[in-house]
Order: C-alpha cells, then structure tokens, then sequence
C-alpha cells in the first residue's frame, strides 16, 4: 500500500469508529458508570473495571455482586463466567497471530479491541 492508500484508510477508519456502535458502547458505559456510583463504588474501581475486566456483562456482574457484600472468589468467578463468550472469538482469531514474530506485541494489542468490533458489527 502506499502512503496515499494508507491516509485515506485511516481517515475511513476514523469516520466508521464514530458510527452507531460507538455511540451504543458510549451509552452502555454511561448506565455502567450511574451504577456504580449508585452502588457506592469509587471512580478508581470503575475505571479499572473497565480496563481489567473489559466487557460490559461481567463488569454488570461485578458491581451487583460488590453491592450485595459477596466475597471476592464469587466475584471473580462471576465476572468470569459472564465474560466467556470472549472465548470462541479468540479461539478463530488465534491462527492469525502465527507468522511474523516481530509483531506480536500490536497484534495483542489488538486483540483487546475484538470484543468492540465483532459484537458491534
């Protein structure tokens, strides 16, 4: 690809990441948000909810089970199990990650986005 091909993508991307899916994600976050502060979590926890657990339904979990007083273990498990439908996503994209091995740092990176845009297309 040359540099021209390579901008104009980029400038496509960008226009397709402000589509519908952002802005259902973007609602999503904001109900998740108004719950944790309504079950009394700090910000910090909600924030790092979102980059650990990385999926709206266990972080759901998370914050109903926090509220009720459950123990950690019940909590991770839950978060756990309500995230696992991650999995047959990740097993297909796997075999992509074979190849060149200087680049299996981005493609790990990338891997974090799998979830935003196969569930949202």
């Amino acid at each position: 690809m040359n540099k021209k091909t390579n901008f104009s993508a980029f400038w496509i991307g960008i226009a397709e990441s402000l589509a519908m899916p952002f802005w259902m994600v973007l609602g999503s976050m904001i109900g998740f948000g108004s719950m944790a502060r309504d079950a009394g979590l700090s910000m910090e926890i909600a924030i790092g909810s979102s980059l650990g657990i990385w999926g709206l339904p266990g972080q759901v979990a998370m914050v109903e089970l926090m509220a009720v007083g459950l123990p950690v273990l019940s909590i991770v498990i839950a978060s756990s199990l309500a995230n696992m439908r991650f999995m047959p996503m990740t097993v297909v994209v796997m075999p992509l990650f074979k190849g060149n091995r200087s680049a299996y740092k981005y493609r790990y990176l990338l891997a974090q986005m799998l979830s935003i845009n196969i569930w949202s297309v």
